[in-house]
C-alpha cells in the first residue's frame, strides 16, 4: 500500500485497472494470464504505475486464493527500481571502460579460481591483451597457459598464494 502510494480504503474494493496500475495492458494480460495458469507466481518482473503517476519496475509474487468462496489475488511487490537504475549504470560503466581500454591499448583478464584446488580454473582476456602476449584464441585459458605468459613465475605465484587464498581466510 505504501509503495504505491495509496491509502488502505482507496485500494479495497477496487481493481488494478480501476487504479491505473498497469505500465501497459499487454502486461497486465499477461501477469493475469500466469496467476491464473498457475495459481502462483513468483518474482515476475514487470513495471508498474503507482499513484503519483511514476512507473517503477517491480517484482511481483502473487497467489490466487479461495476466499469464502470468491477467487482472491494476493499479492506481495518489490521495488526494484534502484538495482534496475544501477544494474544499467554499472553496463554503462562497464562498456566506456572497455572502450577506453581499446582506446588506450591497455590489456586486462580476469581470473576464476578454483579454492578447493588453490588454482586457476580459467582466465579471460581483451583482445589488447592476447596482443600484448602474443596468443590468439587457440591459446589454453587454463591455468598452465596463464602460468606460461608470466614473466616472474615465483614472484607472482608466492603473491598469488598469500594474496588469493590467505587474504579469504579472514
Amino acid at each position: 500500500v505504501r509503495l504505491l502510494g495509496y491509502s488502505r480504503e482507496e485500494l479495497i474494493g477496487h481493481t488494478t485497472e480501476d487504479i491505473n496500475l498497469w505500465y501497459t495492458n499487454e502486461d497486465r494480460k499477461r501477469i493475469i494470464r500466469l496467476v491464473m495458469k498457475k495459481g502462483l507466481i513468483q518474482n515476475e518482473e514487470t513495471k508498474i504505475r503507482v499513484k503519483s503517476g511514476k512507473i517503477i519496475d517491480v517484482l511481483l509474487s502473487m497467489s490466487k486464493i479461495n476466499l469464502e468462496g470468491q477467487y482472491c489475488v494476493v499479492t506481495f511487490v518489490t521495488d526494484i527500481t534502484d538495482r534496475r537504475r544501477i544494474e544499467t549504470a554499472l553496463r554503462e560503466s562497464e562498456f566506456f571502460l572497455k572502450r577506453s581500454q581499446e582506446i588506450a591499448r591497455i590489456g586486462s583478464s580476469t581470473l576464476e579460481l578454483s579454492p578447493e584446488k588453490r588454482s586457476i580454473e580459467k582466465w579471460h582476456s581483451n583482445q589488447t591483451m592476447d596482443e600484448i602476449f602474443g596468443i590468439d584464441e587457440t591459446y589454453p585459458r587454463n591455468a598452465k597457459g596463464w602460468y606460461e605468459l608470466l614473466i616472474d613465475k615465483e614472484e607472482v605465484n608466492r603473491y598469488f598464494l598469500h594474496c588469493t587464498f590467505n587474504e579469504r581466510r579472514r
